[in-house]
Formats: C-alpha cells, sequence, structure tokens
C-alpha cells in the first residue's frame, strides 16, 4: 500500500519528495526513508532540476495551443537519459522566437542557439515531454477545440511550420498550404479550418520514394487566402512572389 501510493504520487503524478511528503503530512526524509524500503527509484539529479524548475502550464491556453501546432510541424520532443527536450530548429529566427516565447508562457525557461548554421529554440522539462510523448490526437483536438482562439493559435504555429503561401505570377495562380505525412492529423486540421469558415481541400497521397512516407496537402484557395492569414496573423509566409 505505501510503494503503491508513494509510486503513483512520485512518479505518475510527477511530485517531487517535498511535494510528496506536504501531500501525505509527513517530512522529506520519511518520504526518502520509505522510498528506499520499498526500493523505489529516485529521479536522476538533472532530472529532478528540470522536473522542479521547469513544471510547465499544461492547462488549455493559446500559448499551448500554438506550441503543439509548431510541434506537429518542425518541432520536436525528445525524452532521454532523465531529461525532456523541447526543440525548433527552423532557417527563420522570427519563427524560433516565436516559438520560445510561447515556451515561456507556459511556464518553461527556453534559450537559443546557432546549430549548423541555423538558429535552434529549445527548452527543458521532464513533465512536458512524458506529457507530450503520452498525448493522443484526440486530446489535442480537444484541447484546441475548447476555443476559438485556441484553433487559431494551432492553425498558425502548424501553418509556420508546415505551410507555404505562393503566388504564381506566371500562372496567375495563388496557394496557401500545409504538408504532411500524417494524414489523420490533416484530416483534423481540415475540421478546424471548417469550424472557421474555411473550404480547405486534401490532396494526396504524394509519393516521396523508398523508405520515406507519403506526403499529404492540405489548401485553401482564391478570395480565402488572404482572410486565413489575416485571420491567424502568421510570423512567416505571409506571402511570396515567383
Amino acid at each position: 500500500m505505501i510503494e503503491e501510493t508513494l509510486e503513483k504520487l512520485y512518479w505518475n503524478s510527477q511530485m517531487s519528495q517535498q511535494e510528496v511528503a506536504e501531500e501525505l503530512g509527513c517530512s522529506r526524509r520519511t518520504i526518502r526513508y520509505w522510498m528506499e524500503k520499498q526500493g523505489i527509484p529516485r529521479r536522476s539529479r538533472g532530472e529532478g532540476i528540470s522536473l522542479h524548475y521547469y513544471k510547465p502550464k499544461l492547462e488549455p491556453s493559446e500559448a499551448l495551443s500554438y506550441v503543439l501546432g509548431v510541434l506537429k510541424g518542425d518541432g520536436c520532443v525528445y525524452r532521454s537519459w532523465g531529461e525532456g527536450s523541447i526543440i525548433l530548429q527552423a532557417t527563420d529566427e522570427v519563427f524560433v522566437d516565436s516559438f520560445n516565447r510561447a515556451l515561456k508562457e507556459i511556464g518553461l525557461s527556453p534559450h537559443i542557439c546557432i546549430c549548423g548554421g541555423y538558429p535552434r529554440g529549445y527548452a527543458s522539462s521532464v513533465v512536458f515531454a512524458d506529457w507530450y510523448k503520452n498525448l493522443p490526437l484526440s486530446v489535442v483536438k480537444e484541447i484546441v477545440q475548447s476555443d476559438k482562439q485556441f484553433i487559431l493559435s494551432f492553425i498558425r504555429g502548424f501553418y509556420e511550420s508546415e505551410g507555404s503561401y505562393v503566388v504564381d505570377q506566371k500562372h496567375h495562380h495563388r496557394r496557401a498550404d500545409m504538408t504532411n505525412t500524417n494524414s489523420k492529423l490533416l484530416m483534423m486540421v481540415k475540421g478546424l479550418l471548417e469550424e472557421l469558415k474555411f473550404h480547405p481541400k486534401i490532396y494526396g497521397p504524394y509519393p516521396k520514394g523508398q523508405g520515406r512516407k507519403d506526403e499529404y496537402r492540405i489548401c485553401i484557395h482564391g478570395e480565402e487566402i488572404k482572410q486565413f492569414l489575416k485571420l491567424i496573423k502568421p510570423c512567416i509566409k505571409k506571402g511570396e512572389a515567383r
């Protein structure tokens, strides 16, 4: 019983030993004693620091929705060796700065560096990494759909990651699209866009060669493009002529 309670609070609920002690009304020394007695492993020093200082705000918000949109595109989350890392490397520093600001809003402590000649934004959080790695698409949808502004923020992050807006002057054609290998994700994005009164279409699959996943593309056409960009207010990919 003691072992089960300690494991649930310390590992499942991601509490520190001090927080477990406060929850159970005893001292931290008592918690440490019983953890050692029951053979319950403790976090590494680095994991403990990451957990203690960088506990993210995971309740639905515009910032969290934006972060999720970026992570479903160019961003990534790693969980290994007692550490959790949230990373975005891109060619445009404006995009990386925007991602880092959102990470800060959800309680993380992001930094920026140059890696391979390109800006990289990153933050550490075991809690966020564990949460994200176990986050089904259905829950992402629930978070985003709970508020119109959350939908806009998610779409903005996803568009900045996976989108393009091109004006082809030669053929008098414009397009705003987002490309990804996950067809279920694009179907979700399509549904969100339809909630915003757009009429997107999905195309594909487009074969990418041996060993690579096929791609799908969701497109917005015609006069809706201007309204789309006005509504989501992306920091990049606002329109290019070619």
